[in-house]
This record gives C-alpha cells, structure tokens and sequence, in this order.
C-alpha cells in the first residue's frame, strides 16, 4: 500500500501538521484521508502569520477538499484580566433576590 501526505487543520480551519493517509486496500483508488484533513499543501508562512484553510462545503463533504489556503494575520491575544478588577466586577453585577 502507498501513503499520500495530508495536511491536519482544526475546527477552525488552522493548520496543524502534515500526516500520512493509506491507501485502502480494497479499493486502491482513494486513501484514508483523516477527518479535516486536505491534500493540498499549505502556503508558507511569514512571522506572526498563519495558514486557513476555507471551504464552501462542510468537513464531512467531499466538496471540503476543493477549498483553498488563505494567509492571515495571527490575532494578539487579549492582556489578562486583573483579579481584583474581575472580582469588582462581578459583585457590581450580581442579580440579587428581591424576596
């Protein structure tokens, strides 16, 4: 049996990493692609950048595979919350009992 190499993406569409599909032995035409998972390459990717893969077709259609690669900036992640301001917070909007 021969392997082709396939490219893991998430619930999002995000590249994870490069995998092996085999190919099915009663059927040598068509492999053991794992679930979102694509066979086209991902485009190399600059610092601060990251590769998507978009489709028009739902991951458990074939048509998912017919999607393409787009590059885009990866978002800054949000400064953590301070404790304190977090706990005033919710005390200032806590729903109380009128009863």
């Amino acid at each position: 049996m021969t392997t082709i190499t396939t490219y893991q993406t998430d619930e999002a569409g995000l590249f994870l990493y490069a995998d092996k599909a085999q190919q099915f032995a009663l059927d040598p035409d068509r492999y053991n692609v794992a679930f979102r998972a694509v066979l086209k390459k991902p485009p190399k990717t600059a610092k601060g950048k990251r590769a998507r893969w978009v489709s028009e077709a739902a991951p458990t259609d074939p048509g998912f595979l017919d999607g393409s690669w787009i590059v885009e900036d990866i978002p800054e992640s949000e400064p953590p919350v301070d404790a304190s301001d977090a706990a005033a917070d919710a005390t200032s909007s806590e729903i109380t009992n009128p009863q």
